[in-house]
């Protein structure tokens, strides 16, 4: 995790030096080359990410982000939020021979604010490429239960996650609409799980804890711009 802290704040600083030597040598000939920055106060994104969850969670992700204000020539800032959505399709396989029904799910709804670095754009050449970092916070709710008929098991873990993230996009067309775009994450989750065991002659254990983790994670996905 410390490596990955290292890198995300190596690349942030490398942003913003970037970002202070564009805004430094801005005046008014510059204006077109400012506007022509891929992202900026008024900009939509809509996105929409999907992933395999390691061949159990196959999940999607829709998200939102809007430019609220330029902050000087070459940096937008954004406000928006995902919402990762997974189901279990291997708990259904599973069930189909092992005589156990099982199921699981989650959602995880997250607020995130980004700088957006039109200097990379501009220094590249490249009006398709946007910069961006950030950072997110949102709850997660997890469920998993399982029964044979006779015994049960059910798992309830109420969550919360917070952490920093870069991200690219990259437009596919000259109008700067619909573009390509991943992302890697760094984040902290710490929380509350109940366990819950229910027996055939009627008996219940419930079993609670808490906990924190973190790891990181990449999305990719693709989106439309207004």
């Amino acid at each position: 995790m410390q490596k990955w802290c290292l890198i995300l704040s190596i690349l942030a600083a490398a942003l913003l030096m970037s970002a202070t030597a564009v805004a430094t040598d801005y005046d008014e000939d510059d204006a077109e080359v400012a506007v022509e920055a891929p992202f900026g106060a008024g900009t939509l994104d809509i996105t929409l990410a999907a992933g395999l969850g390691n061949l159990l969670y196959p999940h999607i992700e829709p998200g939102v982000d809007l430019g609220l204000v330029n902050l000087g020539a070459s940096v937008a800032l954004s406000l928006g939020g995902v919402v990762d959505l997974g189901y279990c399709l291997l708990c259904g396989f599973v069930s189909s021979f092992s005589g156990y029904d099982i199921s699981s799910w989650y959602i995880n709804p997250m607020g995130r604010a980004l700088l957006h670095f039109g200097s990379v754009a501009q220094m590249l050449d490249e009006p398709g490429f946007d910069v961006y970092i950030g950072a997110m916070a949102g709850p997660a709710f997890y469920t998993l239960s399982s029964s044979d008929g006779a015994n049960s098991f059910t798992a309830s873990v109420t969550t919360f996650l917070l952490g920093p993230l870069v991200g690219l996009r990259y437009s596919l067309d000259d109008t700067n609409s619909w573009f390509i775009f991943g992302e890697g994450r760094l984040l902290l989750e710490f929380g509350f799980s109940e366990i819950t065991l229910r027996s055939s002659d009627g008996q219940s254990r419930t079993y609670e804890n808490n906990f924190g983790r973190g790891g990181n994670d990449a999305v990719f996905g693709l989106g439309r711009r207004y």
